[in-house]
């Protein structure tokens, strides 16, 4: 059988071809910049009393960007939100290894009346469930969920296992944004799975959002990212 004849291969088309995406990208690269500039003009305008009343706490990883963390934080003040604290989670939070002695303190200092799901026993879900018992107010009342000595119990037993490394905690809250500081590779990592996992539950109870440089977060890196979190919060206290 004779190989069916074959072009020559033109190696300058292939290197025009790769410059051409190159510019290409480059090209999409500067508008987003130009579309995120433009939005960091108006952020306060788009926020502007989204979150009146309603009170909103912050839980950050150990290694979220401190600079993602004040413009969330600045973003939720412009939106009219009052600030009911900061809760800087440790390294050990998100650490697989460390899952089973995070599931024990979280069980063994379960509020009364707070119930840990047994059907669902993924460590994110269950401190999601025991924070926002805590950390929360009850959605229906505006009423604190959980009395003040059950909350300052849970959060010196994570801070005395080392899963919390500062806070402070003013009053429970209306909502809570949960910053963290995303993936860098293709795949979801442990500890975002457990981060998202938590924060389902927290707004399941009142109104949650998780913020991160990543898709998953939203790309809270940006303006845009920023923006979207602040504005899904208000949309999720809106739908209580």
């Amino acid at each position: 059988m004779i190989a069916p004849a074959m072009g020559t291969l033109d190696f300058s088309t292939s290197s025009q071809l790769g410059e051409s995406q190159q510019s290409a990208d480059a090209s999409q690269g500067t508008k987003f910049e130009f579309s995120d500039a433009v939005i960091a003009q108006h952020s306060a305008e788009l926020v502007a009393n989204t979150l009146d009343g309603k009170s909103v706490m912050v839980l950050r990883t150990h290694d979220a960007s401190a600079e993602d963390v004040d413009a969330v934080t600045w973003l939720l003040r412009t939106a009219g939100a009052s600030e009911a604290g900061q809760i800087t989670l440790g390294e050990k939070f998100t650490q697989q290894e460390s899952a089973d002695a995070l599931s024990t303190i979280i069980a063994n200092t379960l509020p009364a009346g707070a119930q840990l799901s047994v059907d669902r026993r993924a460590p994110g879900t269950h401190a999601g469930q025991s924070l926002g018992s805590v950390l929360l107010k009850d959605s229906a009342t505006g009423e604190p969920v959980a009395p003040e000595s059950d909350r300052s119990f849970v959060i010196e037993a994570l801070h005395g296992g080392g899963f919390i490394d500062d806070t402070d905690v003013s009053a429970p809250a209306d909502a809570i944004v949960v910053i963290g500081a995303g993936d860098t590779g293709g795949e979801r990592s442990f500890g975002t799975q457990l981060l998202t996992d938590m924060t389902a539950e927290l707004n399941d109870l009142a109104a949650a959002v998780y913020a991160a440089p990543d898709e998953d977060g939203g790309f809270v890196d940006t303006e845009a990212g920023r923006v979207s979190a602040v504005l899904s919060l208000a949309e999720e206290l809106a739908v209580e």
